[in-house]
């Protein structure tokens, strides 16, 4: 609620409020605000950005979380408040302020008018005094709410004042702030950092984002419950190229000599192992256990395949995909890089 002046003009705030209670606080410049919650340090890490601010329901929480606060101010919350009165015609003159009622479904709401200096109606306000307990004042259970404004000191000839209720949130406010602040949007945020524990590869790019829903292990109906996987195949090798000795970032291409299947080589970890993927270029050919492999620029003509498959963590072919995002420009992944990736659905 904005403070407002004797003749209700809205004044401007200059009182910063830091209460963190469930109670309506009437400050010193006349402005009452309401606690909802606060952004914890994990939230703004993953969701704060110049845009977007995270918001959410609290399940349940102990007194030593740092939600605890949004939880109390949750469990607080009074149904079917009426938190404002806007006047839709002023109205007057009046000799004085005259008596509101309020009537409707619910219990206990009280407001007061505040003449301007023409005699008319400027604002109503919750409480039956200046001074009255704001808290007391909005009611409670109201669906519906009618105001009533006392004629007896309107001067004969005068136009009778109107105004209407304005209703807070049916649960009430703080109840949850995703009401509260009409929240639109869902994001989803991941920080990969370098390679995730042997997940993501390095040293190449990438260029597309998405989103699936339910994706599964490979060879399995299981759900993938892990915190990240990869979607790679990959191979052994007995011949070793060598650190360093071949360089993927142009993506080049594995031959299978005997098979004649080919794919393109995602990553090597120089020990022993190749990560590739296939598309409807290369084809989905499948390669054999003790052919020779070419790989396109590496100086030695032949490695020996040693074991022709080993399993990725999910099946690429799995889930419902929600959203994609082709980039314009490729990001090119390094062991020592944290990226920030946030997707922001509009609902």
């Amino acid at each position: 609620s904005t403070g407002k002046s004797a003749v209700g003009v809205t004044q401007v705030s200059t009182v910063k409020p830091d209460h963190t209670n469930s109670t309506l606080t009437k400050e010193t410049d006349g402005y009452i605000w309401k606690y909802i919650y606060t952004i914890t340090t994990a939230q703004a890490n993953s969701f704060l950005t110049s845009e977007f601010m995270p918001v959410g329901f609290i399940d349940s929480a102990a007194n030593t979380d740092p939600t605890f606060t949004q939880y109390l101010a949750q469990n607080a919350a009074v149904k079917g408040q009426i938190v404002g009165y806007r006047v839709t015609n002023s109205g007057g003159p009046y000799s004085s302020a005259p008596a509101i009622t309020i009537a409707g479904n619910g219990t206990n709401a009280k407001a007061r008018s505040i003449l301007n200096t023409s005699g008319g109606i400027a604002a109503i306000e919750v409480g039956d005094s200046a001074n009255a307990p704001i808290v007391s004042c909005l009611g409670q259970n109201y669906n519906y709410g009618t105001v009533t404004i006392n004629a007896s000191t309107l001067s004969a000839g005068g136009v009778t004042a109107t105004a209407v209720p304005m209703m807070g949130p049916v649960n009430g406010i703080a109840a949850d702030a995703r009401d509260d602040l009409r929240s639109t949007n869902i994001m989803f945020n991941i920080k990969p950092s370098g390679n995730v524990s042997g997940s993501w590869t390095t040293g190449n790019d990438y260029r597309q984002i998405g989103l699936v829903k339910n994706l599964t292990q490979y060879d399995s109906a299981a759900k993938l419950t892990v915190a990240a996987g990869n979607a790679l195949k990959k191979t052994t090798i007995t011949t070793l190229p060598g650190t360093g000795a071949i360089s993927y970032a142009s993506d080049v291409e594995i031959l299978g000599a005997t098979s004649g299947s080919k794919a393109w080589l995602d990553f090597y970890d120089d020990s022993n192992t190749l990560w590739w993927h296939q598309d409807e270029y290369t084809g989905f050919g499948a390669f054999t256990n003790g052919e020779n492999l070419t790989i396109e620029g590496y100086t030695a003509s032949t490695l020996t395949i040693d074991s022709a498959l080993q399993k990725p963590d999910l099946d690429i072919f799995s889930g419902d995909l929600l959203y994609i995002d082709n980039r314009a420009t490729a990001t090119t992944r390094d062991v020592g890089q944290t990226e920030d990736i946030k997707v922001v659905i509009k609902l």
